[in-house]
């Protein structure tokens, strides 16, 4: 048996964990990928979410997440799947964005979210890539979202001959320079890397991690939750297109 990590809102996780099959009958949010039921039984006696990297994650679907609000770039992904007759679902995520599912072969490894994020690249350059970790949740259908009011709903839904497959891909070891930095440097280094983003937004899929980065080096420099969050979404809201304030929040805590 498998289960998903449930929560009724995303800033509330404590690992609650619950069947897949139960999961998919309600609504809030849900893991992108599955647990096996040890690890699950782990993660629920920690009442946390912390730490979920280190597990094998289990799927059986890409989910493609385009924020753009852009219906042609979603129209893109359609072709995709309809040139090689593959099955897909498209939700509309109840603010602008939508969401595409892909049933593909079930796949089970730790390293199956890097392995979607690549195929997701490959498939559109626009697809959110930071929903690719193996802690990030997931909207799921009739949800209301807070500042609309809306409902992720089904819009299209097509029963292709195909399912995706693919094979998993296995990252090769990071390679990089220490750089020591002195303490005070630190500071002058973290909130110049922090005002070099008002109004200079990174390419989509590169926002989660660049609040992430950027909220670690403010962490590290010694500044407070308050600080950083504050400063954060203000530079959110200085984005022509700023992402939803949940999850930058999700992005800054997941740095501390």
């Amino acid at each position: 048996m498998l289960f998903h990590e449930y929560a009724s809102d995303v800033n509330r996780r404590h690992g609650f964990m619950l069947p897949v099959e139960e999961v998919m009958q309600r609504t809030g949010f849900r893991s992108v990928y599955a647990f096996s039921e040890e690890d699950a039984l782990l993660i629920k006696s920690r009442e946390s979410s912390k730490g979920l990297n280190q597990f094998e994650v289990y799927s059986d679907r890409l989910v493609l997440d385009i924020d753009t609000g852009d219906i042609k770039d979603v129209e893109n992904i359609e072709k995709f799947c309809n040139d090689r007759d593959l099955t897909y679902s498209v939700f509309f995520s109840g603010s602008k964005g939508y969401h595409v599912e892909i049933p593909t072969k079930p796949k089970a490894s730790i390293h199956l979210p890097i392995t979607h994020k690549i195929l997701a690249d490959r498939i559109s350059a626009v697809v959110d890539k930071s929903i690719f970790r193996h802690g990030s949740l997931y909207r799921l259908p009739g949800t209301i979202h807070k500042k609309t009011g809306n409902p992720k709903v089904l819009l299209n839904s097509v029963e292709g001959l195909c399912v995706l497959d693919f094979d998993i891909k296995t990252p090769e070891p990071t390679k990089f320079n220490p750089v020591e930095i002195e303490p005070e440097e630190d500071i002058k280094w973290a909130l110049a890397r922090a005002g070099g983003l008002f109004g200079q937004e990174p390419g989509l899929g590169n926002r989660h991690a660049c609040f992430w980065k950027t909220a670690k080096s403010l962490f590290d420099a010694g500044f407070s939750d308050e600080f950083v969050e504050e400063l954060l979404l203000k530079i959110n809201e200085s984005w022509a297109n700023p992402k939803e304030e949940n999850e930058v929040i999700r992005a800054i805590r997941g740095a501390r």
